[in-house]
């Protein structure tokens, strides 16, 4: 039986409004096809400041089936304020069909010193969030 096997990362989930060293949770929605009974790992990756990606995250999930869908999240906690790419991810796997739908998109985070002023920019490349240096009320957009 000749089984196409593919694993999608889809639905890409931040939240709205993130502080410098509070907890960020960003999740996903996992799609697996011909992985029964494996376990797949899944990698949060976020920008230092010299501009290299780092993994700051993993789980491993078990596919128990094909078809199924399932969320997960994972978390960090940025400690500086500033713009930062992220990145949530699946590695590739052995006889995957497609590996582009394993990475659906970049999102940067983007500070401010005093308050947190955030949107979404679905036409843009990437959509963009402000990261407070402390917890305080968010400015109007």
């Amino acid at each position: 039986m000749n089984q196409t096997r593919d694993i999608a990362l889809d639905d890409l989930m931040v939240p709205a409004t993130v502080f410098a060293n509070n907890r960020l949770t960003v999740g996903g929605l996992v799609r697996t096809s011909g992985y029964t009974g494996e376990q797949i790992p899944i990698e949060l990756l976020f920008e230092t400041t010299d501009g290299t990606m780092r993994r700051v995250a993993t789980r491993t999930i078990a596919s128990t089936g094909d078809g199924q869908q399932r969320t997960v999240q994972l978390e960090h906690v940025p400690t500086l304020p500033g713009e930062y790419k992220l990145t949530l991810r699946i590695p590739p796997r052995e006889g995957e069909m497609v590996t582009t739908n394993n990475e659906p998109q970049h999102v940067h985070h983007g500070a401010a010193k005093e308050a947190c002023a955030c949107f979404t920019s679905r036409g843009a490349s990437a959509p963009r969030w402000a990261v407070s240096a402390a917890p305080s009320t968010p400015r109007p957009t």
